[in-house]
């Protein structure tokens, strides 16, 4: 689902290769890992705090490949998915010159409108990690070089529905928008305003819904436990010609 969507940027999400695993995780297949977190390790799932860089996202991770961190919850209410780690930004305005725009302002150059006109559209600032004791002890332990979290690309998916909810697939293509800099259009991200839209709120971000709070229990043990599931994709893959929407 996320590729069908993310497909219309140019862009295509690619299983990474690479299977080594680190931090105890289980490898499932297809680039998708698994932890069981209990005890102290349980806010790795459960309230992980957004507001600060999460220990979650770094956990198996590989530099330069994007890093899905599917978890229980977070700290704010109704969050459909969080991006935590998007590096090598600068927050300038992206000018967006092409004929047909990748941008939805009118006219696009699609008929029946005109020439599409440049668009100026402002990006995030960059993320930054790896400056902490906890992240050099970290990248120490794994032999990785002091700035391997330059190219740390992750995002949190709290357990908001179903697993068989093709929303998941929309939030994270929105999510990965954000990874690669690309902030809301007009009112939805006020700090991030630039390209002259004025759609409502609930039309520029995810769906929200109802997030389950409580954890799962393993019946053996009669504590709770959890599973904390890593999905790793190499960067997005550009396919066609989308003016300059393959460098965000």
């Amino acid at each position: 689902m996320a590729n069908v969507l993310l497909w219309h940027a140019g862009l295509t999400l690619v299983p990474d290769t690479d299977t080594s695993t680190w931090d105890g995780v289980t490898d499932c297949g297809d680039a998708v890992y698994q932890l069981e977190v209990a005890g102290k390790t349980m806010k790795f799932a459960v309230g992980v705090n957004e507001n600060i860089p999460p220990i979650t996202t770094k956990l198996n991770f590989r530099p330069g490949v994007m890093h899905f961190v599917y978890i229980k919850t977070d700290t704010t209410p109704g969050d459909c998915g969080i991006a935590t780690d998007q590096p090598g930004l600068d927050g300038k305005k992206e000018s967006l010159a092409s004929s047909p725009s990748p941008s939805w302002v009118r006219p696009s150059g699609i008929p029946p409108d005109g020439a599409a006109r440049t668009v100026h559209m402002k990006t995030i600032a960059k993320s930054s990690r790896g400056k902490s004791k906890s992240d050099k002890d970290y990248l120490k332990a794994r032999g990785l070089p002091v700035n391997a979290m330059d190219q740390l690309f992750g995002l949190l998916l709290p357990d908001y529905t179903i697993a068989s909810d093709p929303d998941w697939g929309k939030t994270l293509a929105h999510e990965s928008g954000h990874v690669l800099g690309l902030a809301h259009r007009g009112n939805a991200w006020p700090r991030s305003r630039g390209v002259p839209l004025a759609h409502p709120t609930h039309r520029n971000c995810s769906h929200k819904h109802p997030r389950m709070r409580s954890s799962c229990r393993d019946k053996r043990r009669r504590k709770p436990t959890t599973l904390l599931t890593i999905c790793s994709s190499k960067l997005p893959r550009h396919h066609g010609n989308t003016g300059s929407l393959n460098k965000p």
